[in-house]
């Protein structure tokens, strides 16, 4: 099937992730967790290097404070958990309709989320209104913001949000933030400490092949 099928990712894990039909069985959270933590929101366009991970990890914490059922919870850390096979693609080209092959991808992808990890069909609303609400929080924090840069305006803002990320210089690694991703999903029993093993596996063999280069 790979032969004829060239549409594949190679992904953190060692995996072959086919783009033209994507299987729940291909989803796998160590590869979620590496491939968030290196990929940055805005484009990049930030005062400091902002991940998509950390952006989910934030989510979550702020599901569990306003003390969230288990599925939202879930959804709050995983709700662009697709972004790891297909990037995140700034909200402006969406908008602008200039990525619609791309976003169908998306869906699909998310549609194998949903099935691998046992959530809720639909994302909930609240959510959604969290990760309106985000917007402002990070472009305040992280972006040189243009008075007329679109602001988040969820129709319940709930401002738990509110100096939850930090506009700080100091940067926290790929690989720690992965382990804060995974150490994450295990809180809401989307991994376990297997998971976090094979992400330290994956570590070590990479620090091998250095060193033998």
């Amino acid at each position: 099937m790979h032969e004829r099928n060239p549409y594949w990712l190679n992904t953190a894990t060692g995996r072959r992730f086919n783009f033209l039909h994507p299987r729940a069985e291909d989803i796998d959270i160590v590869d979620i967790a590496v491939a968030l933590s290196h990929q940055a929101r805005y484009a990049g366009h930030t005062l400091r290097h902002y991940s998509v991970a950390e952006h989910s990890v934030i989510l979550a914490d702020v599901a569990v404070a306003l003390e969230l059922d288990i599925d939202t919870r879930r959804w709050a850390l995983l709700h662009d958990a697709a972004e790891a096979y297909v990037l995140d693609v700034p909200w402006p080209l969406k908008a602008a309709g200039l990525a619609r092959d791309l976003s169908r991808v998306e869906k699909a992808i998310m549609a194998c989320v949903v099935e691998r990890f046992e959530l809720s069909a639909t994302e909930p609303a609240i959510v959604k209104e969290l990760d309106i609400e985000i917007l402002d929080v990070e472009a305040d924090a992280l972006l040189v913001r243009h008075e007329d840069w679109p602001r988040g305006t969820p129709s319940q803002p709930r401002g738990v949000l509110v100096g939850c990320v930090s506009p700080s210089p100091l940067v926290v690694s790929p690989l720690e933030m992965a382990r804060w991703f995974i150490d994450a999903a295990i809180k809401v029993h989307v991994a376990d400490s297997a998971d976090l093993e094979r992400l330290e596996s994956l570590h070590t063999a990479r620090c091998m092949r250095s060193i033998a280069r």
